[in-house]
């Protein structure tokens, strides 16, 4: 319901997709500057009804050392991802960092799956802010899409500094070129491009960009992992 609710919101912005084609960015600031109270809890609980889709199955996918204690998840939101995987490693210990109007929906989802013991909330900008360090697992789940490849650099090279050695960057995101002959696959990825351009001034990558964005921060080897939903993939980054 609200991720239907939020689409409509978001197509409504398309009255003026002709000006951002003509400039070849968005004209306004980042959508996220602008939001109104009732436009963030509709971006949340979007983002809710997301992850309930596929989170068990994404934290399948998420190779998990037996020592590994000390996870961030950047931008995590509602945070149940890390309630997933940390409900399926009891070693583990996450902290969601997010912007502050989201701690109320992390806060219900921890709640509701009793989770407080192992997941925590820190309001914070990851971009602007320092990073708590000697991590074993970072999260970025829907984050580079919004991110210029100058910033996507910077954000690995904090990740890098905020893991331990061995430590792996875990992005989830829609993945340009991963649908191979897939009509649905090669459209979900570039209409998502566009809407990026369009709300954000953002747009998708390739597994070879983000690879070569993460080498340069140091990350030793990227590995790429399909998702159910057409388009969408998981790179694991070892430092």
């Amino acid at each position: 319901r609200h991720f239907i609710l939020f689409c409509d919101y978001l197509y409504k912005g398309y009255l003026q997709l002709d000006e951002t084609i003509r400039l070849g960015k968005r004209a306004q600031s980042n959508m996220l500057e602008e939001m109104t109270a009732y436009e963030w809890e509709l971006f949340s609980r979007a983002m809710i009804d997301i992850a309930r889709t596929n989170h068990k199955e994404v934290a399948g996918k998420v190779p998990v050392s037996k020592t590994a204690s000390k996870m961030l998840d950047l931008g995590g939101s509602h945070g149940l991802y890390s309630i997933e995987l940390c409900r399926r490693n009891p070693n583990l210990n996450s902290v969601i960092v997010d912007l502050p109007p989201v701690k109320k929906y992390a806060d219900e989802c921890i709640a509701q799956q009793n989770a407080s013991s192992q997941v925590s909330f820190l309001p914070s900008d990851f971009m602007k802010d320092e990073l708590p360090k000697g991590n074993d697992i970072i999260l970025a789940f829907n984050i580079i899409h919004g991110l210029n490849p100058a910033e996507n650099e910077t954000l690995a090279q904090k990740v890098s500094a905020s893991l331990k050695d061995g430590g792996i960057y875990v992005i989830l995101d829609q993945i340009k070129g991963i649908g191979g002959n897939s009509q649905l696959s090669k459209a979900t990825t570039s209409y998502m491009a566009l809407n990026l351009l369009h709300q954000a001034g953002g747009k998708t990558y390739s597994e070879q960009e983000v690879a070569a964005f993460t080498k340069k921060a140091g990350f030793k080897k990227t590995e790429l992992k399909k998702l159910n939903a057409p388009g969408f993939g998981l790179i694991i980054c070892t430092k």
